[in-house]
This record gives C-alpha cells, structure tokens and sequence, in this order.
C-alpha cells in the first residue's frame, strides 16, 4: 500500500482488493487503493468525496457502498457507492433508491 493506513474499509471485487479511507495517523483519507494479486501491486483509483475511517462497506451488484464513519471532526450518515467499471465514486439515484428500498440498517 502507497499510504499506510489505520481503520479503513475494506472490499473486494473482481479478486481485486480495495483499501479505502482510514486514518493515516494525522488525518482522515478520502484515498482509495487497489491491490492486485497477479501483478503483486497497488495502484490509487478515483477518491471518495469525503475523507472518512471507521466506515461500514458492502459490496452489492459490483458496487462499493461506503457508509457512515468518522471524518475528524464528526461522525457521518452520509453513502458513497464506487463503481470499478467507470472508477468513479458518488452518491447516485442508484445509491439513494438502494437506500430506500431496503434501509441503511440492512447494510
């Protein structure tokens, strides 16, 4: 890993593991990492949009759902949902009406 980190989520896709926020001892990370096995390497994908540790993550359909943890000052009630296809992490319509439907509680 390219930034060590403390309480930071963890997911795997595809047999790619992501490593993603933490701490880094100074401050919270918005930074997302992916290890490879075959190639034995990390490389830095797309950001969250928020810096965050201590999150709950999921994998649903391919997705990454980021939620809740502690940015430094407070702590979060907000969902991130990364996309590996397109690399690009947000909070969409896919994400909010997942919410809905089934309710935080059940992440």
């Amino acid at each position: 890993m390219r930034t060590a980190r403390s309480r930071v989520g963890v997911a795997v896709v595809n047999g790619l593991l992501y490593a993603i926020g933490g701490y880094d001892g100074q401050s919270r990370l918005s930074t997302v990492e992916v290890y490879n096995p075959e190639t034995d390497g990390w490389t830095r994908v797309s950001s969250m949009n928020s810096q965050r540790s201590a999150m709950g993550t999921v994998v649903i359909d391919g997705h990454i759902y980021v939620c809740g943890g502690y940015d430094g000052k407070s702590s979060l009630n907000s969902v991130e949902c990364y996309s590996p296809e397109t690399d690009r992490e947000q909070l969409t319509q896919r994400c909010l009406s997942f919410l809905d439907s089934r309710k935080t509680a059940s992440l």
